[in-house]
């Protein structure tokens, strides 16, 4: 089998497939848009093609700093196995000045990658993802985003000597990327709720801190 070549799009396997289609494609967007931007994240929810996602990028680079910085990462509580898709999305390929015509783009479905890219019979078509605006409120879950960290709290020790004052903590994810946010998961939604709350706005080691779910 020839090597796949560095472009635009991740494939995403081993992902949770318990998760929400919705709220995997939203943790997926706040993880892989650290490291550029992302165009479109494509998860199905069919049978043979749980567990896996496409994240699509606008430049090369991009996907290779996130490929390289996300590899394992463990997202709710399975480690992430990523690679570069065998097939350019129809998005990217229209974007470079390809037709829609074009044979160049035959043997594609509707989000531009071929049936056989998932390990598994593609079924349905996903829509396009469209992330919240900042303005918007997410509904409560057990993952918190945490925004605004000081250079000082960029380390696990630190964060989880903060949050295991409350109960229910299960675990902390950094992004190398992008020292100043990380992830912050309990066992249930209320305790992430009062966690949220209680420490909304909290000055940790010069910053206040900016809580969100991640949801």
């Amino acid at each position: 089998m020839s090597e796949i070549l560095p472009n635009y799009t991740l494939y995403v396997k081993n992902l949770n497939d318990r998760i929400k289609k919705e709220e995997l494609k939203r943790s997926l967007y706040y993880l892989f848009s650290n490291y550029g931007k992302v165009v479109d994240i494509v998860a199905l929810k069919t049978q043979k093609c749980r567990g896996q996602a496409f994240i699509i990028f606008s430049e090369i680079p991009f996907a290779t700093l996130a490929l390289k910085s996300l590899q394992d990462f463990n997202l709710f509580g399975k480690n992430m196995k990523i690679s570069y898709a065998k097939t350019t999305s129809k998005a990217i390929k229209l974007a470079n000045g390809f037709q829609t015509g074009d044979n160049r783009l035959n043997g594609v479905n509707g989000n531009g990658y071929e049936e056989e890219e998932f390990e598994g019979e593609v079924r349905a078509q996903p829509s396009t993802y469209v992330p919240e605006t900042e303005t918007s409120q997410n509904p409560p879950n057990r993952l918190l985003f945490i925004e605004n960290l000081s250079e000082k709290a960029s380390n696990k020790e630190q964060l989880e000597h903060l949050f295991k004052q409350y109960q229910g903590l299960l675990d902390i994810r950094l992004i190398e990327s992008n020292t100043s946010i990380a992830f912050i998961e309990y066992e249930t939604v209320n305790q992430a709720a009062v966690v949220r709350e209680g420490l909304q706005g909290f000055k940790f080691l010069g910053n206040n801190l900016r809580i969100s779910f991640a949801k």
